[in-house]
C-alpha cells in the first residue's frame, strides 16, 4: 500500500497539471498541489477499501483480514472490534504514509530547484507552440488563412530578441 500511494500522488500532480490550463492558467503553490495529491491517494485508498468490503460480502472473501485464518485454509473465527480494523486502517496509513513521501520529496525539488510545480507532471503536457503548429497545419490543409499568424510572428519575434 506504500508504494501504491506513492504512485497514486505522483500521478495526482500529473491530473492537478492537466486540470490547470497551461495557457490561461495561474501558477500553483506547492503546498495546494501536495493537498490536493494526498487527498487523491487517500481518496483512493478508501475506496480501494470499499472494493475489498464488496468482495468480501459478495464473494465471501477475507479480503479484509475480519476473520482469523487458519492452517487448513479454512475461515477461523470472526474477529471484533479493534481487531476487525487493523487491515483497514494499516492499509489507509501506508497509503498516507507513501503519499507523505512523495509530497514531501517533491516540495523539496520544487524549492530547491525554483521550478513549478508543472515539471512535477509524470504525463507532459505539449507546448503552446507545438499547439499552434498543428492547428496551422490544420487549416492550411483546408486552404483557410491561420488566424494563429500574428501569434506565431510576435513568438517569433521574442525568441530573436
Amino acid at each position: 500500500h506504500t508504494f501504491t500511494g506513492m504512485v497514486i500522488t505522483r500521478l495526482s500532480f500529473s491530473l492537478i497539471n492537466l486540470l490547470n490550463n497551461a495557457d490561461g492558467g495561474f501558477k500553483l503553490n506547492i503546498g495546494f498541489a501536495c493537498l490536493f495529491a494526498f487527498s487523491i491517494t487517500i481518496a483512493v485508498g478508501v475506496l480501494w477499501e470499499v472494493i475489498e468490503f464488496l468482495a468480501d460480502s459478495w464473494f465471501d472473501l477475507n479480503m479484509q483480514r475480519s476473520y482469523e485464518s487458519t492452517v487448513e485454509g479454512e475461515r477461523g473465527l470472526a474477529l471484533v472490534g479493534r481487531e476487525a480494523l487493523l487491515d483497514t486502517m494499516k492499509d489507509l496509513i501506508l497509503d498516507g504514509i507513501g503519499a507523505i513521501i512523495v509530497c514531501t520529496a517533491c516540495s523539496i525539488f520544487v524549492i530547491k530547484s525554483g521550478k513549478s510545480v508543472e515539471h512535477l507532471s509524470v504525463i507532459k503536457r505539449k507546448r503552446r507552440e507545438r499547439h499552434l503548429k498543428v492547428h496551422e497545419d490544420e487549416q492550411q490543409k483546408q486552404g483557410e488563412k491561420s488566424k494563429y499568424e500574428p501569434l506565431q510572428a510576435e513568438m517569433i519575434e521574442n525568441k530573436s530578441e
